[in-house]
């Protein structure tokens, strides 16, 4: 395991723990070591600029966590993009993204930008979230 990325990882979501809450290093060691964990690098430097987590289930993918260092500069777009290229490997035919977000925060506009529906609104964890849906159909693209 790299540490230095786990450490990164976790120093960008403490930037921002009134969004995210409590998030542990266990949760980031967690992620990386299963595989869900993708992360977004600074090609200048090699640093960690943004990282998101997912989950796979029979029928549908999850994004548990999306955190970027700096918003609304097209990191977490393509970690979204990285995620969907993931996906195709787990799902031959049309999957399901699911995402939930709390129904206050900014963050529900990156998912409506990006093709995601809204589909419900429920209450966990003492907040009230947002639930939103994309569904990926794969393109065969002729050669």
């Amino acid at each position: 395991m790299n540490e230095e990325l786990i450490s990164q990882c976790v120093a960008i979501v403490q930037r921002y723990r009134n969004v995210f809450g409590f998030v542990s290093r266990a949760m980031v060691e967690d992620a990386h070591a299963r595989k869900r964990l993708l992360v977004a690098f600074d090609t200048t430097d090699q640093r960690v600029v943004g990282w998101l987590r997912f989950g796979v289930l029979a029928q549908h993918a999850t994004i548990s966590l999306v955190c970027v260092e700096q918003p609304q500069c097209g990191v977490g777009t393509k970690l979204l993009n990285g995620l969907i290229q993931t996906l195709r490997s787990y799902f031959p035919s049309p999957f399901r993204i699911i995402a939930k977000c709390p129904v206050d925060e900014p963050a529900n506009a990156f998912y409506a930008k990006r093709g995601f529906v809204q589909i419900a609104q429920i209450d966990e964890k003492r907040r009230r979230l947002n639930v939103w849906e994309r569904i990926i159909i794969p393109v065969d693209l002729p050669s």
